[in-house]
């Protein structure tokens, strides 16, 4: 199996009310805090999920190997039950385009709900 797969952007899933998480503003600054120990830079981007939720997207300066998003979105509060079922995906697979996915829609008690725009923090 091929461990080399680079990356273009990272999607974590934070099961945190949205507006919960915006609240105090802190979110963006811890971010920023976990992402400076990191060899590259980042645009970070956040919308809320059709659940309410926060989605974040992680866009780094160049491509990063799979096995880094996978620490980088433990980090962030990714689901962790999320993460484990894309490790066992590409385990199975092999194939990098079935991890990191998130949700544009989700069909919950006979309504589709969608999710927000993003928008950049930085």
């Amino acid at each position: 199996m091929n461990c080399r797969h680079e990356i273009k952007e990272i999607y974590v899933d934070v099961d945190v009310k949205y507006k919960n998480y915006m609240s105090d503003g802190l979110p963006s600054a811890i971010i920023r805090g976990l992402l400076q120990w990191l060899p590259m830079r980042f645009k970070l981007y956040i919308r809320k999920s059709p659940n309410k939720r926060v989605h974040l997207k992680l866009v780094p300066e160049y491509s990063i190997p799979l096995f880094t998003t996978f620490q980088i979105r433990a980090l962030l509060h990714d689901d962790p039950f999320r993460i484990r079922q894309d490790l066992a995906r590409f385990h199975l697979t092999g194939d990098v385009t079935k991890t990191g996915r998130i949700f544009d829609e989700k069909f919950c008690d006979g309504v589709i709900k969608k999710a927000g725009k993003w928008i950049e923090l930085f």
